[in-house]
This record gives structure tokens, C-alpha cells and sequence, in this order.
């Protein structure tokens, strides 16, 4: 006899409701992801930008930290090209929309590579 594990039928067990994954949470629409991506480009700029400053200013003044003297602008210049790369990514998705990019002829597919 062969057993098969299923979330719906143990929740519907349970409940007497169909239990479904919704994938996408509350992002639905087209107009809320651009709003999602947009607002991920604009937030992630904003901090990759006073991180920039930040680290200038770290350099500028030698600063280090206070136990090992370690220099701190070394930090910023770890952070500041991951949050240029999550605004980047932000745009992208904000103007090609959220399919699987294929490269091939310049489109974004909605069906998986």
C-alpha cells in the first residue's frame, strides 16, 4: 500500500476548507510589483548612496575601530556594490517585469528556461 503525503487533503481533514499556496503573496497585479520593484530601486539607492558618502567620509578622517584600529572605509567598500547591484536589480525588474530572462532575443519569458 503506498502512502501519500498531500497538505490539502490534511488541512481539508482538518478544517473542511481547501488549504492553497498562493506563490505570488500579495503582489497580484502588474501595478503592485512595479510599485514593489520601484520602491526596492528607489530605497536601495538611497543607501547605497549615503553608504558612499559614508564611506568616503571613513576615509577621509582615517577613522578605524576602536579595539583594532581596523579601517572602516575597508566595510563600506564591501557594502556599497551589493546595494548598487540590489538597486540594479530593482530597475531591471521594475522595467522587464519579473519572467525568467532568457537573453536570447532580448525578452523576459514567463515560462522557465
Amino acid at each position: 500500500m503506498r502512502t501519500q503525503f498531500s497538505l490539502r487533503g490534511r488541512a481539508h481533514a482538518q478544517t473542511g476548507a481547501n488549504v492553497r499556496t498562493n506563490v505570488q503573496g500579495s503582489f497580484k497585479t502588474w501595478t503592485h510589483r512595479l510599485t514593489g520593484a520601484l520602491l526596492l530601486a528607489l530605497v536601495m539607492g538611497l543607501m547605497t548612496w549615503r553608504t558612499a558618502l559614508g564611506g568616503i567620509n571613513a576615509w577621509r578622517s582615517n577613522a578605524g575601530s576602536m579595539m583594532l584600529g581596523f579601517p572602516e572605509w575597508v566595510i563600506y567598500t564591501g557594502m556599497v556594490p551589493a546595494l548598487a547591484l540590489t538597486t540594479t536589480i530593482g530597475l531591471v525588474q521594475a522595467v522587464r517585469g519579473f519572467g525568467v530572462f532568457d537573453g536570447s532575443d532580448g525578452s523576459a519569458n514567463a515560462e522557465p528556461a
